[in-house]
C-alpha cells in the first residue's frame, strides 16, 4: 500500500510538471512571437537626423532622412533641445520617406512651445503630413 501511495503522488506531480512544461513553452512562443515584431520594426527605423546651423546668423535647418518612427523620438527630441535660442529652424523633407505619429506630435510640440525660446519652426505641413502614410506629396 505505501508503495501504491508513492506511485499516484510521482504520477500527481509529472501531471503539474507537464503544465508548467506547456506554460514555458507557450510564454516562450509570445515572447518569440513579440520580438519578431519588435526586430523588423526596430530596423525599419534608421533615421538620420542633421542640424546644421545655416550661413545667416539664427537660421538653421533640420534634415530627417529615411523613415522617422517611435523608436527615434528620443534622439529627436534630444536634438531639439539642442538648437539654439533666437532660431529660425527649417524642416527638410526632401530624404523622409515615412513619419510616424509620435514623431510628427515631437515637431508639433516643439513647434508650438518654440516662440518661448525666440525660435519658430519652419516646415511644409501638408508634405510632413502626406509622408504619415509614407506617401511623398506630389512635387
Amino acid at each position: 500500500m505505501h508503495g501504491d501511495r508513492h506511485c499516484v503522488g510521482h504520477a500527481a506531480g509529472g501531471r503539474s510538471d507537464h503544465r508548467h512544461r506547456r506554460t514555458d513553452l507557450l510564454a516562450g512562443v509570445i515572447i518569440g512571437f513579440g520580438l519578431s515584431l519588435f526586430r523588423p520594426a526596430l530596423l525599419s527605423s534608421r533615421l538620420k537626423i542633421g542640424l546644421h546651423n545655416d550661413a545667416t546668423p539664427g537660421e538653421a535647418s533640420l534634415h530627417l532622412d529615411d523613415s522617422a518612427t517611435f523608436f527615434k523620438v528620443p534622439s529627436m527630441a534630444r536634438t531639439l533641445e539642442r538648437v539654439p535660442n533666437n532660431t529660425r529652424l527649417t524642416l527638410v523633407l526632401d530624404r523622409l520617406s515615412h513619419v510616424d505619429q509620435a514623431c510628427l506630435e515631437v515637431l508639433r510640440e516643439w513647434s508650438r512651445n518654440a516662440s518661448a525660446r525666440g525660435c519658430e519652426l519652419v516646415v511644409d505641413w501638408k508634405a510632413l503630413h502626406a509622408r504619415v502614410e509614407g506617401q511623398r506629396a506630389a512635387a
